[in-house]
């Protein structure tokens, strides 16, 4: 049990560590955020919100 949640942590992290260093997380989480932006209220997409 316990080397099985090891191994799922290894895989995790080294996914992790792949998408961090193709930096294609933030794009995903980017386009995710404006889809999200644009589908909650139009005005606001295209404006940074600090």
């Amino acid at each position: 049990m316990f080397l099985l949640g090891l191994l799922t942590g290894l895989a995790i992290a080294l996914l992790l560590a792949a998408i961090t260093r193709t930096h294609t997380y933030r794009r995903f989480v980017r386009w995710i955020w404006l889809a999200d932006v644009r589908r909650s209220d139009p005005q606001l997409y295209g404006r940074k919100r600090t």
